[in-house]
């Protein structure tokens, strides 16, 4: 269970769906492993939007990451009451049942035990030839890239001015800081989002 295997399942499925002219909208591993799909194959991209994620490149560890990254590395099970710690909105049982329905029993839970250790954080982190690579093809990447982040998010934090500043893309975009809402704005800021994606749209 690799980010190495992650990227390369991701490349096939893609690949064999031969999208183009996508629209990518992204948030957290979804911007991980998407920018990395962006960064391998641009030509087939249209636009991107990049919510609370980014491309880690080794350069260390947020309070934040090394608390989440040390918990899980010796969790037995999910502490699902991080998900809602990580928005504003309380969930109703009916959407928390959704949340949790892909893992009956913790022993389906391993993916998502082992999800933060894969995180490019760490200059020691096997993953992150993989990253720094992409982050280095991300920063010719011409086509239009917004960035909407969320105001208390602790996890991308940061890296959508990293992204302001070296992707030709975001240039003289219209990009936001979503106040109010948490690590999972779209639960947080569905509203907000659509309007600024569907307003993205009509950017080339």
């Amino acid at each position: 269970y690799t980010l190495a295997r992650h990227y390369d399942w991701a490349s096939k499925w893609f690949t064999a769906l031969n999208l183009n002219n996508v629209t990518l909208f992204c948030q957290d591993w979804g911007g991980t492993i998407g920018l990395f799909l962006v960064s391998k194959y641009p030509e087939r991209f249209a636009r991107v939007v990049a919510s609370n994620t980014g491309v880690p490149t080794g350069d260390g560890e947020s309070d934040f990451m090394k608390m989440w990254v040390g918990m899980m590395a010796v969790a037995t099970e999910f502490p699902w009451p991080m998900l809602e710690a990580g928005m504003v909105t309380k969930l109703s049982p009916e959407e928390m049942a959704a949340y949790r329905a892909p893992y009956p029993a913790s022993t389906y839970e391993y993916c998502l035990i082992t999800w933060p250790s894969l995180i490019t954080v760490q200059p020691t982190n096997p993953g992150l030839p993989l990253n720094k690579a992409a982050w280095e093809r991300l920063q010719t990447f011409d086509k239009p890239f917004l960035t909407l982040f969320a105001e208390l998010d602790p996890v991308g934090r940061g890296w959508e001015t990293r992204a302001q500043e070296k992707i030709p893309g975001a240039k003289r975009q219209a990009h936001a800081i979503i106040g109010g809402a948490h690590h999972f704005i779209q639960e947080d800021a569905a509203d907000e989002l659509v309007a600024r994606i569907t307003a993205f749209l009509d950017v080339k």
